[in-house]
């Protein structure tokens, strides 16, 4: 069950990718629709630096929990385990969820 659990995960993540390729594509929105997706980019570069330090990850074990976080899919295959990695956490699920929301 948990394959399939990923791959609805990874599918929605692809078909939203899909979707705001063809609204970037149609709108004249793209200054702003690119200023969020660098700072989203930026965030999760820093994100991943700072998981690395706090979890002892490696930058894949880093990027595969914000990838999980990020989609929402939670997949739980990595989570935070120090308290400081739990606060970073949580605030980095309010910065993912006002970049979304301003999408």
């Amino acid at each position: 069950l948990f394959p399939l659990a990923s791959l609805g995960g990874i599918t929605f993540t692809a078909a939203s990718v899909a979707q705001i390729a063809v609204y970037l594509s149609t709108t004249m929105d793209w200054v702003k629709i690119q200023s969020i997706l660098i700072v989203f980019a930026n965030v999760i570069v820093a994100a991943s630096v700072l998981f690395m330090y706090l979890e002892d990850w490696t930058w894949g074990e880093s990027m595969f929990f914000l990838y999980s976080c990020a989609s929402t899919t939670g997949l739980s295959e990595e989570v935070p385990k120090t308290p400081q990695g739990r606060i970073a956490f949580c605030f980095l699920m309010m910065i993912f969820f006002s970049i979304f929301t301003t999408l």
